[in-house]
């Protein structure tokens, strides 16, 4: 833990470091839509169902941002006691970084790797 600590307030620093000549960080907002598919013990639990949210990103350089993400899944539940309606709400924090390749005039190919952590919440 104590060596994930540090790698990552290095990132950060370096990010800002880099930053410093160039002007500030720049936010983007990255709306999304896809499917919870519960795996597991949590299959006997829930049903698939659809998954809306919102990711915001500070920018710090093209190839490195810092993220916040927000989920909620209107779920359904075999054991609910007054319905079987469950919300699923789902948050975390990270970081992100990628590389940068043009494909065509128009299109970008940006492989990436992260690194964060969240939680999740069930409201029955």
């Amino acid at each position: 833990m104590k060596k994930l600590t540090v790698m990552i307030a290095a990132l950060a620093a370096t990010a800002l470091a880099a930053n410093a000549q160039e002007p500030g960080p720049k936010p983007e907002i990255r709306p999304f839509v896809g499917m919870y598919v519960p795996t597991g013990d949590q299959r006997d639990l829930f049903e698939n169902a659809a998954m809306y949210g919102v990711q915001a990103a500070l920018e710090f350089r093209p190839n490195f941002h810092m993220l916040g993400t927000f989920g909620w899944v209107p779920g359904q539940t075999k054991y609910a006691a007054a319905s079987d309606q469950v919300w699923i709400l789902q948050y975390d924090v990270g970081f992100e970084a990628d590389l940068v390749q043009p494909l065509g005039e128009s299109w970008l190919f940006k492989p990436f790797v992260g690194l964060g952590g969240g939680a999740r919440t069930y409201r029955y």
